[in-house]
Protein backbone atom coordinates (compact mmCIF):
# COMPACT_ATOMS: atom_id res chain seq x y z
CA UNK A 1 0.00 0.00 0.00
CA UNK A 2 1.20 3.28 -0.62
CA UNK A 3 2.29 5.44 2.08
CA UNK A 4 3.20 9.29 2.03
CA UNK A 5 6.57 10.40 1.68
CA UNK A 6 7.94 6.66 0.85
CA UNK A 7 8.37 5.72 -2.64
CA UNK A 8 6.16 3.19 -4.11
CA UNK A 9 7.57 -0.01 -5.65
CA UNK A 10 5.80 -2.65 -6.99
CA UNK A 11 4.87 -5.90 -5.69
CA UNK A 12 7.70 -8.24 -7.21
CA UNK A 13 6.87 -11.98 -8.17
CA UNK A 14 9.08 -13.96 -6.36
CA UNK A 15 10.75 -16.89 -8.77
CA UNK A 16 13.13 -19.52 -7.42
CA UNK A 17 16.84 -18.54 -7.82
CA UNK A 18 17.57 -21.03 -11.02
CA UNK A 19 14.55 -19.05 -12.58
CA UNK A 20 15.79 -15.85 -11.69
CA UNK A 21 19.44 -16.69 -12.37
CA UNK A 22 18.13 -17.79 -16.31
CA UNK A 23 16.44 -14.81 -16.81
CA UNK A 24 19.23 -12.26 -15.56
CA UNK A 25 21.61 -14.59 -17.80
CA UNK A 26 19.35 -14.28 -21.09
CA UNK A 27 19.13 -10.49 -19.98
CA UNK A 28 23.63 -10.56 -20.04
CA UNK A 29 23.11 -12.36 -23.53
CA UNK A 30 20.63 -9.83 -25.11
CA UNK A 31 22.82 -6.96 -23.63
CA UNK A 32 25.99 -8.87 -24.68
CA UNK A 33 24.38 -8.99 -28.16
CA UNK A 34 23.17 -5.56 -28.33
CA UNK A 35 26.51 -4.29 -27.79
CA UNK A 36 28.49 -5.99 -30.18
CA UNK A 37 25.81 -5.20 -32.88
CA UNK A 38 26.10 -1.44 -31.72
CA UNK A 39 22.91 -1.32 -29.68
CA UNK A 40 21.00 -2.60 -32.06
CA UNK A 41 17.40 -3.51 -30.67
CA UNK A 42 15.23 -4.62 -33.98
CA UNK A 43 12.48 -2.71 -34.84
CA UNK A 44 9.44 -4.69 -34.50
CA UNK A 45 7.75 -5.90 -37.72
CA UNK A 46 4.09 -4.38 -37.83
CA UNK A 47 1.02 -4.74 -39.73
CA UNK A 48 -1.76 -2.62 -38.88
CA UNK A 49 -5.56 -3.52 -39.86
CA UNK A 50 -8.45 -0.12 -38.46
CA UNK A 51 -7.29 -0.79 -34.62
CA UNK A 52 -5.38 -3.65 -34.53
CA UNK A 53 -1.93 -4.10 -34.86
CA UNK A 54 -0.63 -7.23 -35.78
CA UNK A 55 3.01 -6.90 -34.10
CA UNK A 56 6.06 -9.46 -34.28
CA UNK A 57 9.00 -8.60 -32.01
CA UNK A 58 11.88 -11.10 -32.97
CA UNK A 59 14.77 -11.44 -30.40
CA UNK A 60 17.74 -10.51 -33.34
CA UNK A 61 17.65 -9.30 -36.72
CA UNK A 62 21.09 -9.98 -38.77
CA UNK A 63 21.95 -8.03 -42.13
CA UNK A 64 24.60 -10.19 -43.93
CA UNK A 65 25.30 -9.07 -47.68
CA UNK A 66 22.11 -6.48 -47.79
CA UNK A 67 20.09 -9.31 -47.19
CA UNK A 68 17.83 -9.55 -42.94
CA UNK A 69 17.66 -13.00 -41.50
CA UNK A 70 15.70 -13.04 -38.44
CA UNK A 71 16.79 -15.20 -35.21
CA UNK A 72 14.99 -15.71 -32.43
CA UNK A 73 16.84 -17.31 -29.11
CA UNK A 74 15.38 -20.12 -26.88
CA UNK A 75 16.97 -20.99 -23.87
CA UNK A 76 15.73 -24.75 -22.54
CA UNK A 77 16.57 -27.32 -19.66
CA UNK A 78 19.50 -29.60 -19.93
CA UNK A 79 17.51 -32.38 -20.38
CA UNK A 80 15.36 -31.05 -23.46
CA UNK A 81 18.01 -29.60 -24.64
CA UNK A 82 20.39 -32.79 -24.98
CA UNK A 83 17.05 -34.95 -26.72
CA UNK A 84 16.76 -31.39 -29.26
CA UNK A 85 16.64 -32.83 -32.87
CA UNK A 86 14.42 -29.90 -34.15
CA UNK A 87 13.25 -27.07 -33.38
CA UNK A 88 9.95 -27.32 -30.70
CA UNK A 89 6.38 -27.05 -32.91
CA UNK A 90 5.91 -23.85 -30.67
CA UNK A 91 8.77 -21.77 -31.44
CA UNK A 92 8.77 -23.14 -35.44
CA UNK A 93 5.15 -20.88 -35.10
CA UNK A 94 6.54 -18.00 -33.53
CA UNK A 95 9.02 -17.82 -36.08
CA UNK A 96 7.27 -18.34 -39.33
CA UNK A 97 4.60 -15.69 -37.35
CA UNK A 98 7.67 -13.51 -37.70
CA UNK A 99 8.60 -14.81 -41.61
CA UNK A 100 5.59 -13.91 -43.05
CA UNK A 101 5.43 -10.59 -41.30
CA UNK A 102 8.63 -10.27 -42.78
CA UNK A 103 7.91 -11.44 -46.14
CA UNK A 104 5.72 -8.07 -46.16
CA UNK A 105 9.08 -6.03 -45.68
CA UNK A 106 11.07 -8.01 -48.79
CA UNK A 107 12.06 -5.13 -50.35
CA UNK A 108 14.06 -4.15 -47.01
CA UNK A 109 15.91 -6.99 -47.53
CA UNK A 110 14.26 -9.34 -45.38
CA UNK A 111 14.35 -13.05 -46.46
CA UNK A 112 11.82 -15.80 -45.56
CA UNK A 113 14.33 -17.71 -43.69
CA UNK A 114 15.69 -17.33 -40.05
CA UNK A 115 17.59 -19.22 -37.65
CA UNK A 116 16.47 -20.38 -34.02
CA UNK A 117 19.35 -20.61 -31.21
CA UNK A 118 18.97 -22.84 -28.48
CA UNK A 119 21.17 -22.79 -25.53
CA UNK A 120 20.74 -24.94 -22.41
CA UNK A 121 19.76 -23.32 -19.33
CA UNK A 122 22.30 -25.41 -17.65
CA UNK A 123 25.98 -26.35 -18.94
CA UNK A 124 25.56 -28.73 -21.83
CA UNK A 125 27.47 -29.28 -25.26
CA UNK A 126 27.23 -28.06 -28.03
CA UNK A 127 27.09 -24.67 -26.33
CA UNK A 128 24.26 -23.60 -28.70
CA UNK A 129 21.73 -25.31 -31.40
CA UNK A 130 21.19 -23.51 -34.27
CA UNK A 131 18.53 -24.75 -37.05
CA UNK A 132 17.69 -22.75 -39.85
CA UNK A 133 13.73 -21.84 -40.55
CA UNK A 134 12.44 -20.99 -43.84
CA UNK A 135 8.30 -19.51 -43.97
CA UNK A 136 6.33 -22.72 -44.63
CA UNK A 137 3.65 -22.98 -47.21
CA UNK A 138 1.15 -24.43 -44.29
CA UNK A 139 2.06 -21.56 -41.74
CA UNK A 140 1.70 -18.82 -44.65
CA UNK A 141 -2.09 -20.19 -45.24
CA UNK A 142 -2.80 -20.15 -41.90
CA UNK A 143 -1.94 -16.55 -41.17
CA UNK A 144 -3.11 -15.36 -43.89
CA UNK A 145 -6.85 -16.65 -43.52
CA UNK A 146 -6.46 -15.19 -39.44
CA UNK A 147 -5.47 -11.81 -41.31
CA UNK A 148 -8.92 -12.13 -44.11
CA UNK A 149 -10.79 -13.57 -40.74
CA UNK A 150 -9.77 -9.96 -38.82
CA UNK A 151 -10.63 -7.86 -41.62
CA UNK A 152 -13.72 -9.56 -42.23
CA UNK A 153 -14.46 -9.05 -38.50
CA UNK A 154 -13.60 -5.43 -39.12
CA UNK A 155 -15.86 -5.55 -42.28
CA UNK A 156 -19.37 -6.60 -41.18
CA UNK A 157 -18.91 -7.48 -36.88
CA UNK A 158 -18.66 -11.40 -38.01
CA UNK A 159 -16.55 -13.24 -35.34
CA UNK A 160 -14.29 -16.41 -37.50
CA UNK A 161 -14.94 -19.44 -36.73
CA UNK A 162 -13.47 -20.09 -32.93
CA UNK A 163 -10.96 -22.47 -32.90
CA UNK A 164 -10.30 -22.04 -29.10
CA UNK A 165 -11.56 -24.59 -26.60
CA UNK A 166 -11.63 -21.46 -24.10
CA UNK A 167 -10.26 -18.15 -23.31
CA UNK A 168 -7.39 -19.63 -21.36
CA UNK A 169 -5.90 -21.34 -24.50
CA UNK A 170 -2.45 -19.92 -25.63
CA UNK A 171 -3.93 -19.37 -28.93
CA UNK A 172 -6.70 -17.59 -27.89
CA UNK A 173 -5.03 -15.15 -25.39
CA UNK A 174 -3.02 -14.25 -28.74
CA UNK A 175 -5.68 -13.87 -30.44
CA UNK A 176 -6.93 -9.89 -31.42
CA UNK A 177 -11.00 -10.42 -30.78
CA UNK A 178 -10.89 -13.07 -28.38
CA UNK A 179 -12.57 -10.90 -25.89
CA UNK A 180 -15.28 -10.37 -28.20
CA UNK A 181 -15.69 -14.09 -28.40
CA UNK A 182 -15.86 -15.61 -25.24
CA UNK A 183 -18.08 -12.51 -24.37
CA UNK A 184 -15.60 -10.69 -21.97
CA UNK A 185 -15.44 -7.29 -20.64
CA UNK A 186 -12.16 -5.70 -20.83
CA UNK A 187 -11.67 -6.47 -17.18
CA UNK A 188 -12.13 -10.22 -17.27
CA UNK A 189 -15.31 -11.87 -17.01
Amino acid sequence: MYKEGVPYQPKMKSYPVRTYLTFRLGEKIEELTRECLDGYKPKPLVIKIKDIYLIGSPDIIVEHKGKRYIIECKSIKKEYYDALEQPLDDHILQINFYLWLAERYRQFGYETKGYIVYVPKQESEPLIKIFPVRLSSHHKERFERILKDIKEFFRSGKLPKRVCVNEYSKFANECPVMRKCFHLSEEGK
